[in-house]
């Protein structure tokens, strides 16, 4: 008796449908992971941060359009009146350099006039300097500067807007037995800050 055996072959087609199925439609290997898109947008919302306007620039508000040239914010009244010391701090008894000044500077506030008056302390012989400058307004507040300097930097600003004290406040410093009294008093004498004009700008040398 003879014996016949036959060989099971594997249809070609099968096997070519099998592999593409292993290895994805695109030729590339199978991972078990999905692939992206390479003609897709990428998301850049999720951790995006938004960035405050930048304002330079930006025109002064209408309340504080006088600083764009700061001689139209008011004449000036009196002569500046403060303090010159030798000492890095002032001593509470150093007196005034001009009386008149001074009393010039509170009349005009006690009376709302309108115009500059202005103050300053230098201590350490000029070494720290800060000036300040208040241009009384028609409405009874005040546009404020501010300037100076410390050691190797200068600055200017920041220049506010603020309300003053009441008359009566004014009055009562003129009363001050002494000049150092009133000169305190006088630079006590701005009140709330209403508004921000110009951000200080500091400078200093390296």
């Amino acid at each position: 008796m003879s014996l016949m055996l036959f060989a099971c072959g594997t249809d070609k087609d099968d096997t070519a449908t099998a592999a593409t199925e292993a290895s994805g439609d695109d030729g590339t290997a199978a991972t078990g992971f999905a692939t992206e898109d390479p003609t897709e947008a990428p998301d850049t919302t999720a951790n995006s941060v938004t960035m405050p306007p930048d304002t330079d620039g930006e025109p002064l508000a209408p309340e504080c359009a006088c600083l764009a040239d700061e001689a139209t914010c008011g004449a000036t009244l009196c002569d500046g009146v403060g303090l010159s010391c030798e000492e890095p701090s002032c001593e509470p008894d150093h007196p005034v350099n001009d009386e008149a000044a001074l009393a010039c500077a509170l009349e005009a506030l006690r009376d709302r006039k309108p115009g500059k008056v202005s103050w300053f302390i230098h201590e350490s012989l000029g070494q720290y300097a800060y000036n300040t400058g208040v241009y009384i307004q028609a409405d009874g507040n005040a546009i404020v500067t501010q300037a100076g300097g410390a050691d190797l930097c200068n600055y200017s600003g920041p220049d506010t807007r603020m309300a003053l004290q009441e008359p009566a406040y004014f009055a009562d410093c003129l009363a001050l037995a002494t000049g150092r009294e009133r000169f305190d008093c006088l630079t006590d004498g701005l009140g709330e800050e209403l508004q921000v004009c110009i951000l200080e700008d500091k400078y200093c040398e390296s």
